[in-house]
């Protein structure tokens, strides 16, 4: 298995930084391959919607950042790991912007999926991803917000399989790294 963990925080945001080196750390001692991208040292242009990454370079994003470099590690993971502070119930913008550039995996044209609508995958092979989301407060609201989003994201760039976890940044860490621990050790992934 190989995990491709995406820290989508600011560099002054201390608690998810620790939770992204306990992350890291579980990932170590199990002697899992990983990288790891902190996108505040990566420059992502939000996306214009132009279409350019769904007809006229398949995949690709005209833009020339960094989020073709990623979307390649993404397609290359087994699973993606989305590290974030949940902001009313929602990813960070870093995040999103890196979701929106997701977009050119998919192929412009329609399929039914389950009960929703959405686009078909480009490519055959899509990593499961793990969305962790760290609060300073639990608010059940936003939490059930944040596990519903996760799991249409999930749906929606076509992942294997798609799970949330939520961390109150106010856990101690000797609970934290084994709650962490099992939930990337539960992920399915695709053989």
């Amino acid at each position: 298995m190989r995990v491709l963990v995406v820290d989508g925080s600011s560099s002054s945001d201390e608690s998810v930084k620790a939770i992204c080196h306990m992350l890291e750390d579980v990932l170590t001692v199990r002697n899992v391959p990983h990288e790891t991208v902190h996108l505040d040292e990566r420059r992502i242009v939000p996306c214009k919607r132009c279409g350019s990454c769904w007809v006229e370079t398949p995949g690709l994003c005209v833009e020339g950042d960094d989020s073709n470099e990623l979307n390649r590690s993404w397609m290359y993971a087994d699973m993606v790991v989305l590290l974030t502070r949940m902001t009313y119930g929602c990813y960070s913008s870093r995040i999103k912007d890196l979701l929106d550039k997701r977009i050119g995996s998919s192929v412009p044209y329609m399929s039914i999926k389950k009960d929703s609508v959405c686009h078909g995958p480009r490519y055959e092979r899509n990593p499961s991803i793990l969305s962790i989301a760290v609060c300073d407060e639990l608010n059940h609201s936003e939490s059930e917000t944040f596990k519903m989003l996760a799991k249409q994201i999930g749906g929606t760039i076509n992942s294997y399989n798609s799970k949330s976890m939520i961390i109150w940044s106010g856990q101690r860490a000797d609970d934290l790294r084994p709650m962490i621990d099992s939930a990337v050790m539960a992920m399915k992934v695709r053989a």
